[in-house]
């Protein structure tokens, strides 16, 4: 294709540039004309602050015009720096050519994230001096820019997108357009990829060349059916052999369907055993005692044809096991975290990219005009273009040691006047600016937590302070059960637990006996569970096969209004076929109005949850689950892996309808649940407010 064809030749010419800047004599008179550009642009800013009237900033030098004096290259004049000046100038313009503009952006995304550290430097220095970051930041928001001074400094770039229409200048319909046609991009797809190619130039302009995405498929050249055949690249093949090497059991060769639907647990996927069955069928291997296992061909084989259709849903993959966007790994101590045990226990997503990057921090460039990079209108940009890893690695970067009381106060007030929107992109937005400020580890982190949580300001009132006014009003206590789901996701950051720990104002009100005495309060009946009603599909278990929901990785549980003073605290489990099942579960909370309890043991060479649980049925009825529920999801989902139910005929317990029945129970062989089924019942002497602390049999 064209575009392939044009990438091709701008990776060549990259290639091209950074061989001549390896030359010592291009280094010196590169550094010369970064400096003298440094100097223009601070004479223009001196002429800002006098309040005095400046035009546009050049895109060439004005002054030390010898560097670029294209008849002197090599001797007075660097090569390279011309070249710079003219995309600079190209940056301009490219609002008014749709198609030059991605072409640039890739350009200069290829220059900025050049392999070798002295040359990658000495270029990103000098684009950052031309000012690159500032217009391409300009570019990505246009007329939206926040900034007056920007929009004069960079007329062309900040162009509002309807006047660059009318100005545009007519663009060859080239197979580049033709091919977009026939595979069926339409515009928001083809605005979309431009998008992310800007936004991946800014990241590496900045410092963060991990943020330019590998590409996880190449076309062969071969032809089947009529169609291109497409195979994975090198790199996705080493990344996912890595993977399958760490998700199968070390015994083995290939992974079982249990294994297979464990690790696509750590998806949130709600894969049933039909759909792992269709899996096995199409990618698996039969084995002469008629069970099946997934190899590592097969698994390479699931995620070629998954990523043809759906990349982005892949890519998330990668971003939950710990790979950057350019499919390298997070290091071991952004990854995980030990307790105080020992145990290692991973990281959440946003809050592991977070610590990469402080770890990279004195490589990141210390530009005064960084902190104009976080605001608001940027913010909501980010995250509405481009995958989530790139989003939190730009954000992340862009507030890391920066002082950010306005952009807290700002989100606040944005949350606080859309609390009946939840569902908006603003609202989302603020959600995720919320995770990101909460997980940086700098010296702001404590100031920058406790005004999130705590602020005064009236309109802008912090998320604990809010909460705490608003859980007892009518009209605004929906408001308050918002801020306790995402308080709920927050608390998972370190940062965050550390300071609730040692701070408890505030924090009364989500106390679950709080919450039983506000007569207002109603449980939240989230679609996802098995009584949901989003997208059902019931299988031959009864479950519904829902999408569930994942808003802004936030997690929630009912309230305790169902449950008297008498909790059990600790439930027994015995006698189960399945070993690991047995032992003590601890009471971490309700569903379905009703205690759970949960169990943390070694399964398959893994730690894991076990939950004891009742949700509702699609027919209405309820019943009894001993599970792996997946981390940050709701139990009583199909991303559930059930070992145990209790039979139908016997839902609860003939003594307390609240807790799950001793007998009754049966095992569900297709998941690893064998026989015996256990017996379930209460620890003695284990309810709240009995005098035998000790609780011991």
């Amino acid at each position: 294709s064209e575009e392939a064809s044009s990438y091709a030749a701008l990776r060549i010419f990259s290639c091209a540039i950074a061989s001549t800047v390896s030359q010592p004599s291009e280094q010196l008179l590169l550094s010369n004309w970064t400096q003298s550009w440094a100097s223009q642009v601070a004479d223009r800013e001196r002429l800002l602050k006098k309040r005095e009237h400046i035009g546009a900033m050049p895109t060439r030098l004005e002054t030390a015009r010898q560097l670029e004096d294209v008849a002197n290259i090599g001797g007075t004049a660097t090569g390279v720096g011309i070249i710079l000046s003219f995309i600079t100038e190209l940056v301009e313009l490219s609002p008014r050519m749709n198609l030059k503009n991605v072409n640039v952006c890739f350009f200069i995304r290829e220059l900025a994230s050049l392999q070798s550290r002295v040359e990658a430097n000495l270029l990103r220095d000098a684009m950052n001096a031309a000012q690159l970051l500032l217009r391409l930041f300009c570019l990505a928001l246009r007329e939206k820019t926040p900034y007056d001074y920007l929009k004069q400094f960079f007329p062309g770039s900040s162009l509002p997108m309807e006047t660059a229409r009318m100005m545009s200048k007519p663009e060859t319909n080239t197979s580049n357009l033709l091919q977009m046609q026939h595979s069926g991009m339409n515009g928001n797809e083809y605005q979309s990829e431009k998008d992310q190619l800007l936004l991946e130039a800014i990241g590496c302009l900045f410092g963060l060349p991990w943020v330019k995405q590998e590409p996880l498929t190449f076309e062969t050249g071969s032809v089947q059916r009529g169609r291109v055949t497409v195979a994975l690249t090198p790199v996705a093949v080493q990344a996912l052999t890595s993977i399958f090497e760490e998700s199968k059991p070390s015994e083995s060769n290939g992974m079982s369907k249990n294994d297979v639907q464990f690790y696509m647990s750590r998806f949130h996927h709600r894969l049933n055993m039909q759909k792992i069955d269709n899996i096995f069928e199409r990618y698996g291997v039969q084995q002469p005692d008629g069970n099946q296992l997934l190899y590592l061909d097969g698994f390479l084989e699931f995620y070629r044809t998954a990523a043809q259709a759906n990349e982005l849903e892949v890519r998330e993959h990668f971003h939950v096991l710990g790979y950057r966007p350019n499919l390298t790994r997070l290091s071991d101590e952004a990854r995980f975290y030990s307790d105080e045990s020992g145990e290692k226990h991973h990281n959440y997503p946003i809050e592991a990219i977070a610590i990469e990057v402080a770890r990279y921090r004195s490589a990141l460039p210390l530009l005064e005009t960084t902190e104009l990079l976080f605001n608001l209108n940027f913010a909501h940009h980010i995250i509405h273009s481009c995958p989530n890893p790139v989003a939190y690695t730009l954000l992340v970067a862009f507030a890391f040691g920066r002082d950010t009381r306005r952009i807290i106060h700002d989100a606040l007030k944005l949350y606080q006047d859309n609390r009946q929107h939840w569902d908006n992109d603003w609202s989302q937005m603020c959600t995720t600016v919320f995770m990101i400020l909460a997980a940086i580890p700098d010296e702001w982190q404590k100031d920058r937590i406790n005004m999130l949580l705590t602020s005064d300001h009236n309109s802008a009132l912090g998320l604990l302070r809010a909460g705490n006014t608003c859980h007892n009003t009518r009209e605004h206590h929906h408001y308050a059960e918002k801020i306790l789901e995402l308080m709920k996701t927050l608390k998972k950051f370190r940062g965050v637990s550390n300071w609730m720990a040692e701070n408890r104002v505030f924090q009364e009100w989500m106390q679950p006996q709080q919450r039983r005495m506000n007569p207002l309060q109603s449980r939240n009946d989230h679609s996802g569970r098995r009584d949901g009603h989003h997208n059902m599909h019931v299988n031959a278990h009864g479950h519904s096969d829902s999408e569930g929901v994942n808003e802004s990785d936030i997690d929630s549980d009912d309230d305790d209004s169902a449950f008297d003073e008498n909790l059990v605290k600790e439930m027994t489990v015995e006698g189960a076929g399945l070993r690991e099942i047995n032992g003590t579960y601890a009471r971490i909370g309700q569903n379905d109005n009703v205690s759970k309890f949960m169990r943390t043991s070694r399964y398959n060479g893994r730690s894991v949850d076990f939950m004891l649980f009742r949700c509702k049925l699609t027919d209405g009825t309820r019943r009894w689950y001993i599970s792996i529920v997946p981390e940050n999801a709701h139990p009583g989902t199909t991303q559930d892996i059930d070992f145990y139910a209790v039979g139908p005929s016997q839902q609860h317990s003939v003594l307390d309808p609240n807790i799950p029945p001793r007998d009754g129970w049966m095992a569900i062989p297709s998941n690893g649940g064998g026989g015996p089924a256990p017996q379930v019942y209460p620890k003695e002497s284990n309810v709240v407010g009995d005098d035998n602390e000790m609780g011991y049999l």
